[in-house]
């Protein structure tokens, strides 16, 4: 119970603080924010699949008052996926936000060509640091 006023206190300060004067008040598209203060990374990757069949990679992220969900994209490289869970925001002077803080969970469909290991990789922004991280899966592809 003890955490609960600061974290009230950082989602306003999120909502108010990142949605004044940092852009032209347009509408712009981020990397979403993955790891929120101490919300728990939610990410789910099958442990395996079989070859060439669909699979799904589930992503939570975190906005505010400013943010809606947006795309999420995948990249190929060797024998790894790269997933980027995307979603908009409007900042700007004179734009109001409202301080709640919204979960979108973005789903993406991939498959993988041939058995052996594959490597996922989520891409994702951590708070309060501002930083990109990645999150590795591994994946058993028969």
């Amino acid at each position: 119970m003890g955490s609960r006023p600061l974290r009230i206190g950082l989602v306003a300060a999120l909502a108010s603080a990142g949605c004044t004067g940092i852009l032209d008040g347009g509408e712009s598209r981020v990397l979403g924010t993955v790891q929120f203060y101490s919300d728990p990374v939610v990410i789910e990757v099958p442990d395996s699949v079989h070859r060439a069949e669909d699979f799904v990679v589930t992503v939570r992220t975190y906005g505010g008052g400013c943010e809606r969900i947006g795309p999420t994209e995948s990249e190929t490289r060797a024998d790894t996926i790269f997933v980027a869970p995307y979603d908009f925001t409007t900042r700007g002077v004179g734009t109001e936000c409202t301080a709640i803080l919204r979960l979108f969970d973005h789903s993406i469909t991939l498959s993988w060509p041939s058995a052996g290991d594959l490597t996922v990789v989520i891409r994702g922004m951590e708070e309060p640091s501002g930083q990109e991280r990645r999150y590795v899966r591994r994946v058993a592809v028969r």
